[in-house]
């Protein structure tokens, strides 16, 4: 039972953070896709509609259970170049100009969250879920 309660609070905890990270991109759609193109990011609307998609649907998978193993994965894959363009190289250049940054702290948040994703992938969503876990 205990690892039943705990396996869907981190489903919940994992889904929290995508779920509150796609709403805030449409909140602050202007300033997010401003920030997207000073990335270097091109057809930086284009790829923000497809963020909030993933955020949001795959969030609500996690939330849920339906389906929750292929939003792990992914979550994942999305995470991989996500974590590149905005957050490591930024903290590369951080690094190598002898200053500390807020970025070295969400590439390993990132870095986090992509094992809690690959260990939901594994592992599957548990027992308490709505529908199929695939």
């Amino acid at each position: 039972m205990l690892q039943t309660i705990a396996t869907l609070l981190g489903r919940l905890l994992l889904a929290l953070i995508f779920i509150l990270s796609g709403i805030s991109k449409i909140g602050n759609y202007g300033s997010t896709v401003a920030y997207m193109t000073s990335a270097g990011l091109p057809m930086a609307p284009l790829f923000l509609y497809g963020s909030v998609l993933v955020e949001l649907g795959c969030g609500l998978s996690l939330l849920t259970g339906f389906r929750a193993r292929l939003s792990a994965l992914i979550l994942f894959l999305f995470l991989c170049p996500v974590t590149y363009l905005f957050h490591l190289k930024p903290a590369l250049d951080a690094v190598s100009s002898g200053s500390a940054d807020q970025q070295s702290i969400q590439v390993l948040k990132n870095l986090a969250v992509m094992g809690g994703l690959l260990l939901l992938y594994g592992n599957g969503a548990g027992k308490l879920t709505i529908g199929k876990d695939a």
